[in-house]
């Protein structure tokens, strides 16, 4: 049986959009933040170039180097497209300096791709923010739908595949045919890592740079006329049922051009993950309490989101390590202890052997320390998320089911909190009723489609994005210190600088881009680049990547 001729899969309805995606089309506060991104990935570049893991990956890409067109940040070397792009990808990646979004960790391939494939093309400014954004649109979306599913955070690499894809053929002027078999090529064969490769070894580091090359690839291979499924989407045995517990297909792309994902944009300030930025705030103003001294800390306690307490789960050492950047980034204890004793986590604290050198002090504080779940923090959190979303709750995206069901795999994997139990109930009591009755409903919201009698509106009772202008990713953090004097200081944080929702982002990025750039770049060199930025799109990617000469990277 033929399928009719009119008929267009999911991967060809969203390659219309992109091909058909004008610079004009972008509302100008996506523009702006876009801009942001840039300058935020390269603050990242520069940090990350600085650490143990960025000295070792650039030493292990020139014994495959030869030479080549593409400009490396920030050394200013010459290399070849598929090593300059891997190592901006796994240097956005190595800190947790990284930007996320509505709902993954996309800058690592959209900026990088975008960047150094504009360079070679010689490709004017407006195309190059055009490939950007659609990039980070595309592959966006698509990592939502799947965070229900075995993969999570950057372990959902293979977005980094469609990112490059997109971003590829918007840049070569792609039509719409060759767009979608781009990206079904690029979904044909993902790459992901594994669990223990993760959250403790350096792996995580390089987690996003195959899948950015591998994405260019795929567009090439379009380009010359290789076939592939259309299809791979929603087909029965297709990406979708292989990568979500979702049980039945989300038409992904719907809602593209009518919201911007962008503008759920998030920066991290400090060099830990998402989950550890509000803790870390709250450490942060301790540590500039009048009679603070961290050699008289007596314990600390930590209240974090659920999804804190699980990550704390997921970071534990690998085999045979001890204390490591990476292990530490997705530790609130530890990026919380480390805070105490040293202050900001910046590309300073984790150049190359400061970090080590400083692992004896880290884990006699960790050892005070002690990280509990917070209610009131969960919600506050599920209550920003849901600012943005239309229906939430329901199944469909972020919903409160598929997160309970994720949740409980995790469980019974790595030993961390379910969503909910039992014994949640007396905390939900202790908390306001209106916030205790906003997280019942949700559970409510969930369930209700799982009733017998109610098969007639599953169609259309889904959640989906909404205006992502709204979106609040208020994951925030408490902490209080006990001083052997028995003094007790507190910290809290309600939204993480530079988070969505957080009214001073473009200040926030500014600061760190200034923070990371300037000791490789010089004050001089670190604010002509700004200014070039600025003026994008009156400025190609060849006009700013002159500011970077060679420069020593260890």
């Amino acid at each position: 049986m033929t399928k009719d001729p009119l008929f267009k899969t999911q991967i060809q309805h969203v390659s219309d959009w992109i091909a058909n995606l004008r610079f004009e089309d972008i509302p100008p506060e996506v523009v702006t933040l876009a801009k942001l991104q840039l300058l935020d990935g390269i603050a990242a570049i520069c940090a990350g170039a600085r650490s143990s893991a960025g000295v070792q990956i650039f030493k292990a890409l020139q014994h495959s180097e030869a030479g080549g067109p593409c400009t490396v940040l920030p050394g200013g070397q010459k290399w070849s497209l598929s090593n300059a792009v891997y190592f901006h990808a796994a240097m956005i990646n190595a800190l947790e300096l990284d930007t996320f979004t509505f709902m993954g960790h996309v800058g690592q391939s959209a900026v990088s791709v975008s960047l150094t494939m504009s360079e070679l093309l010689d490709a004017n400014g407006k195309d190059f923010l055009t490939a950007m954004i659609a990039a980070q649109e595309v592959s966006g979306r698509l990592s939502a739908y799947l965070v229900s599913g075995p993969q999570q955070g950057h372990m959902r690499a293979f977005i980094h595949r469609t990112a490059a894809a997109v971003a590829t053929a918007k840049l070569h002027r792609f039509d719409s045919e060759t767009t979608a078999r781009s990206i079904a090529i690029a979904l044909s064969m993902p790459e992901f890592p594994l669990y223990p490769a993760s959250f403790s070894p350096a792996t995580k580091v390089i987690c996003t740079s195959s899948p950015s090359v591998e994405g260019i690839r795929s567009a090439f291979l379009a380009m010359e006329g290789i076939d592939s499924a259309l299809d791979i989407i929603e087909h029965p045995a297709g990406f979708v049922a292989y990568f979500s517990y979702m049980t039945e297909t989300p038409i992904i792309w719907e809602h593209i051009g009518k919201s911007w994902v962008a503008l759920s944009l998030s920066f991290k300030n400090f060099a830990t993950c998402a989950y550890a930025q509000g803790p870390v705030t709250a450490a942060l103003q301790i540590r500039q309490s009048p009679g603070f001294d961290p050699a008289h800390i007596e314990q600390v306690k930590i209240g974090g989101a659920v999804l804190s307490m699980v990550l704390e789960k997921f970071s534990a050492p690998h085999t045979g390590a001890d204390f490591t950047p990476v292990n530490t980034h997705f530790s609130t204890r530890r990026s919380v202890a480390a805070a105490l004793l040293f202050g900001e986590l910046t590309g300073d604290f984790y150049e190359r052997d400061n970090f080590e050198r400083n692992i004896p002090a880290i884990k006699a504080l960790y050892e005070k320390t002690e990280l509990f779940h917070d209610w009131q923090l969960t919600i506050n959190m599920m209550k920003g998320v849901d600012k943005g979303l239309t229906g939430a709750g329901k199944p469909g995206v972020l919903s409160s089911g598929s997160t309970s069901a994720t949740l409980a795999r995790f469980k019974k994997a790595f030993g961390s909190r379910p969503f909910f139990s039992a014994a949640d109930i007396p905390h939900l009591f202790r908390l306001a009723a209106a916030d205790r009755n906003y997280f019942l409903n949700r559970l409510w919201l969930a369930y209700r489609a799982k009733l017998p009698f109610f098969n007639g509106t599953k169609a259309s009772y889904r959640s989906h994005e909404g205006d992502l202008e709204k979106m609040s990713f208020a994951i925030g953090g408490k902490v209080t210190v006990k001083m052997n004097n028995g003094t007790r200081l507190e910290g809290y944080c309600e939204i993480p600088a530079g988070f969505a929702g957080d009214t001073r982002r473009e200040e926030v990025v500014e600061a760190k881009y200034f923070r990371e750039t300037t000791a490789l770049l010089g004050p001089e060199k670190a604010d002509n680049l700004r200014n070039l930025i600025a003026q994008l799109p009156g400025t190609s990617v060849r006009d700013l990547l002159t500011i970077f000469q060679e420069q020593k990277t260890g």
